[in-house]
């Protein structure tokens, strides 16, 4: 069994030195287990091919399907160099930061989800770490999402690196998914984002 380091934060004002540590551990090509306002997610350094690899393993994840990233804020977007139409930036700038996934496509015609999440701890790890980071949910694939401390040290203690606690997720329920690469938008997932998206989108 894995040791696993546990750090209880507090979401209001998060410890930046437990932070600090657990971005150590992305760097170094660790699995974590964090907070956000949705559910717990499992994040890994997006670059680190043994880290994703494991990530994969871990969920027992199709290699078909791609992991959502990470981002503090719409300038990340540049990195990735994504296309955005007009309709879709009028719907993020709705619902970011908040529980939305959106799949944008690349000038290269990759398809990617990004999220902004509305987490005070999360947005300090990404400042921290500088690296793009993958985070799908906390849970084996097609399994129920961990929302909770208890849930999270259940299911992954002893599998991963580091668990940052805080207690119960804010909503519980995964972001809703959207792909926003064609001239309309598709909802993939309705997470607690529904009736508002769709009036969004049938403006």
């Amino acid at each position: 069994m894995k040791k696993t380091e546990l750090y209880i934060i507090d979401p209001d004002k998060p410890s930046l030195k437990s932070i600090k540590k657990v971005a150590g551990v992305l760097k170094g090509g660790g699995i974590i287990a964090f907070p956000t306002e949705t559910v717990y997610g499992l994040f890994v350094n997006a670059l680190d091919r043994r880290a994703v690899d494991r990530l994969y393993r871990l969920k027992k994840r199709p290699r078909n399907k791609s992991f959502t990233i990470l981002i503090s804020r719409f300038k990340d977007l540049d990195k990735f160099e994504v296309e955005i139409k007009p309709y879709a930036m009028s719907i993020l700038k709705k619902f970011w930061p908040g529980p939305l996934t959106a799949i944008l496509k690349t000038t290269g015609g990759k398809k990617i989800g990004f999220r902004m999440p509305d987490y005070k701890a999360v947005n300090i790890l990404l400042k921290e770490v500088r690296l793009p980071i993958f985070a799908p949910s906390a849970n084996i694939s097609g399994g129920r999402e961990c929302i909770s401390q208890q849930d999270i040290l259940l299911n992954f203690k002893g599998k991963i690196e580091a668990i940052v606690a805080a207690g119960r997720s804010p909503i519980g329920i995964p972001s809703t998914v959207v792909d926003l690469t064609n001239n309309r938008p598709k909802i993939l997932r309705e997470g607690v984002i529904n009736l508002n998206i769709k009036n969004q989108i049938s403006k």
